[in-house]
């Protein structure tokens, strides 16, 4: 495993074997990062005022979010899909 100085942009480079990027298996056992999307959206400036103490439980279980623009000539407005895991 690399240490964290392979991470620092201009340190270093990371090299990975071409054929463990597609590695399937591989690929899911890695369990992310722990309450991620939580930590994002309560650090948001505009998002963590719309975050209440009863959202919190269930914002921690979210696994993945993609979101998707959609404009006119008067507004834009943000579609944001949650996936969850219990």
């Amino acid at each position: 495993m690399a240490n964290i100085d392979s991470f620092i942009p201009g340190e270093s480079e990371v090299q990975v074997e071409e054929s463990k990027l597609l590695d399937v298996p591989l690929l899911k056992s890695y369990n992310g990062i722990p309450e991620f999307w939580y930590t994002a959206l309560s650090n948001h400036k505009i998002i963590k005022q719309e975050i209440h103490e009863k959202d919190i439980p269930i914002l921690k279980k979210v696994k993945d979010i993609q979101s998707e623009t959609t404009t006119n000539k008067v507004n834009c407005q943000y579609i944001l899909e949650m996936l969850f895991c219990f």
